[in-house]
């Protein structure tokens, strides 16, 4: 998301590495991992969390890639001496000037960062007030407990004998644990 407006092929290149990641991580799951990762609903919201912060990211280089007069129109500073500062012309404090909102190529995300991060900011207030216009998109705290028990206990005879023959040929034969010693018993 950093570099992804100046260079778009990066998006093709991280669909492909999201796909490759999933193909590996079922495979593992399927044929390498003892027992499953203990994966629980704070892992998505942690994600969830972090990927509020893709979009600002990705506008505000967006901005800065679009907006660099030396990428853009190829406007060279050159220095008179070797001692002088080289300035590019291209520095953060545009961002709050009027003429960064005239018609040039980084005025749209320039006017979406600052929409979208005032809705980060925000998110809570809005939240608040758009669940009291619309009780219906208000999502409470749901605590589900089945009750259940153990996996092998819940399962029928013939499904707890086929496991525990898998996991003795899986012993003998590839000299491998898939379930704990007490699982097994």
């Amino acid at each position: 998301m950093l570099y992804g407006a100046g260079l778009p092929i990066l998006f093709p290149v991280a669909l492909a590495a999201i796909f490759f990641f999933y193909i590996v991580e079922k495979g593992m799951l399927a044929w390498s991992y003892k027992s499953p990762p203990s994966y629980d609903e704070r892992l998505n919201n942690n994600v969830l969390a972090l990927l509020t912060y893709a979009p600002l990211l990705f506008l505000a280089f967006g901005y800065w890639m679009f907006s660099s007069k030396q990428l853009l129109y190829n406007n060279v500073y050159s220095m008179v001496h070797s001692t002088d500062v080289y300035t590019t012309g291209h520095i953060y404090t545009e961002a709050f000037d009027a003429d960064s909102y005239s018609a040039n190529p980084s005025m749209p995300y320039l006017i979406l960062f600052w929409l979208f991060l005032f809705g980060v900011i925000l998110r809570g207030f809005i939240f608040k007030y758009v669940t009291y216009v619309f009780p219906i998109l208000k999502i409470g705290d749901l605590e589900i407990d089945e009750d259940l028990d153990n996996y092998f206990n819940c399962i029928d005879d013939v499904d707890r004998n086929w496991s525990i023959k898998e996991e003795e040929n899986a012993r003998s034969v590839l000299n491998m644990k898939i379930l704990d010693n007490e699982t097994l018993e």
